[in-house]
């Protein structure tokens, strides 16, 4: 399988962190038209807002990965709402927590890039369900391509 295309909304939204954790193809800022694997947006009803535009121009409906804007968040009301209207457009949604210990660690990209190598039990409790939700990401992503891809007789 070839490695994912990953792509964000705009910069900052975690798009080169879940890029370096999946072992994918860091896309950058998502361009018109462009076939993406990982959509990735913030957990802000602005920037899934963004995604909602950048879905209108996706060739196939990609994973959208959210991207939680800040540690142990709560999604509002009109967040929550505007996702559940991005579903249909989407392969499937993934939430992606945050990781508070990364706030202040110059690497964190690299820090990720070994959360999937890792054995769970040695990983820190606050990188836990940054691995779980990445484990997630990566069962939808091989059933995506799987989907995508004819089976051979």
């Amino acid at each position: 399988m070839e490695p994912p295309i990953v792509a964000g909304v705009a910069g900052g939204v975690g798009t080169t962190l879940v890029a370096q954790a999946l072992r994918g193809a860091d896309h950058g800022i998502y361009g018109c038209s462009t076939a993406v694997d990982v959509l990735v947006c913030r957990s802000t009803l602005y920037s899934v807002s963004a995604a909602q535009r950048a879905l209108q121009t996706t060739p196939a409906p990609p994973i959208l990965a959210i991207v939680d804007d800040v540690p142990h968040a709560t999604w509002g009301t009109n967040t929550t709402n505007k996702i559940r209207l991005t579903e249909p457009y989407v392969y499937r949604y993934i939430r992606i927590p945050m990781v508070a210990e990364w706030r202040d660690n110059p690497h964190p990209h690299a820090v990720a890039g070994n959360v999937l190598v890792d054995d769970e039990r040695s990983l820190p409790k606050g990188i836990r369900s940054f691995a779980e939700a990445l484990r997630e990401l990566v069962d939808v992503v091989t059933e995506a391509a799987t989907a995508h891809c004819p089976q051979s007789a």
